[in-house]
């Protein structure tokens, strides 16, 4: 399975931020989506949407304790 990182917050270089269930960052920008188990035992990243990178201000996660981490793109 490709790199996924569950529950991110994207914000844009116009100031919109986007809350995303999961997000795959590739070389081109980062692909929005949520994770499915449904038809299989194995987890299935599942895109709905692209971001490409020159839009993207950063990415921030949060983590079990409510700490926010940077992700570096």
């Amino acid at each position: 399975m490709k790199h996924i990182i569950e529950n991110a917050t994207i914000l844009y270089k116009n100031g919109v931020k986007q809350i995303c269930d999961a997000i795959h960052i590739t070389k081109k920008g980062i692909y929005t989506g949520r994770i499915s188990t449904k038809q299989t035992q194995e987890a299935v990243f599942e895109d709905h949407g692209f971001i490409p990178r020159d839009q993207i201000e950063k990415i921030v996660v949060f983590n079990e304790h409510g700490k926010a981490k940077e992700i570096d793109i």
